[in-house]
């Protein structure tokens, strides 16, 4: 990424000389060049990155699927009130929810010491 920066500011810094010359082909496909490997390197992090944020999504609807079927279940057998279960699901779900969001910036507070 840092080679292609530099074709592209030597492009622009002399842009005269590259139109006198007739050579911007040869520097857009130089710049296309270099931003080759770190394109292939980009998607096969975001395939990584999609996995990734796809599974956490799952983990959070998973939660609640299995927070509603148990509180059914004590709702049709031990008579619960169903306010008390939704309340209950809300405070244990996005508890664990804000709990995981609050936790990844735990290495920035640590560098912020």
């Amino acid at each position: 990424m840092e080679e292609a920066g530099q074709v592209s500011s030597e492009a622009l810094s002399n842009i005269r000389t590259i139109a006198g010359l007739n050579k911007e082909t040869f520097f857009v496909e130089s710049y296309e060049h270099k931003l080759e490997l770190p394109f292939i390197s980009a998607i096969k992090k975001a395939n990584i990155h999609g996995l990734c944020f796809g599974f956490s999504k799952c983990v959070l609807f998973m939660a609640y699927a299995a927070s509603f079927r148990y509180g059914g279940h004590l709702v049709s057998s031990e008579g619960l009130l169903y306010t008390y279960v939704f309340r209950v699901i809300l405070v244990v779900v996005m508890s664990g929810t804000a709990m995981g969001k609050a936790s990844s910036f735990t290495p920035d507070y640590a560098k912020a010491k």
